[in-house]
């Protein structure tokens, strides 16, 4: 009688364990893993993109970079694109997260359609605003931002050149977006 307590609770410990890991790598800045949803005919188009980078914790030393185009085409593509990117599913594999990264905010004539953010690091979950949910994307993602912005691909560093990139005594991108946030997916 006694080995099958201790068989259970070995086992409840086992599951408690495996919860804890799949919670590891997560930021505040996305989480919870939700498809795009397709476009409806009365959804707006979004013909304006404001990219703002921020730096998480002050001791990050992130250069400040706050770009936009107004290139309908482009923006279109791009938000098309990143819609279309395939589902953002959690791992527990994902490289260790500072904070900071890119907010990305899609607007046309009438206001703000959708946000995204982009991390510096962690798991490559693009979190939209909702309902467009969360979305997995590859450095060539970033690349197609840029392109967008008409900025050098360098411009929208990631990962270990992210941080500490502020010149000594120059100025640093803010600890959070300024702007306004919409209410966001959530990815992981």
């Amino acid at each position: 009688m006694l080995s099958v307590s201790r068989g259970v609770y070995l086992l409840a410990l086992l599951l408690g364990c495996i919860a804890l890991l799949a919670g590891c790598g997560s930021s505040s800045a996305v989480r919870g893993a939700t498809p795009g949803t397709p476009p409806t005919s009365v959804e707006s188009v979004p013909t304006e993109l404001h990219v703002v980078r921020f730096g998480g914790p002050a001791q990050n030393h992130v250069a400040p970079l706050d770009v936009q185009t107004d290139q309908a085409e482009k923006v279109e593509r791009l938000f098309a694109t990143l819609r279309a990117l395939p589902p953002f599913v959690p791992t527990v594999s994902c490289p260790a997260d500072q904070g900071g990264g890119y907010l990305l905010t899609f607007s046309d004539s009438k206001g703000v359609v959708a946000q995204a953010v982009i991390p510096a690091g962690g798991c490559l979950a693009l979190d939209f605003s909702k309902p467009y949910g969360c979305h997995s994307f590859t450095d060539t993602t970033v690349d197609q931002v840029a392109d967008t912005l008409g900025v050098q691909h360098t411009a929208l560093i990631r990962m270990a050149a992210f941080w500490d990139s502020a010149a000594p005594g120059g100025p640093t991108a803010p600890v959070e977006p300024s702007e306004p946030l919409l209410d966001f997916s959530l990815c992981h």
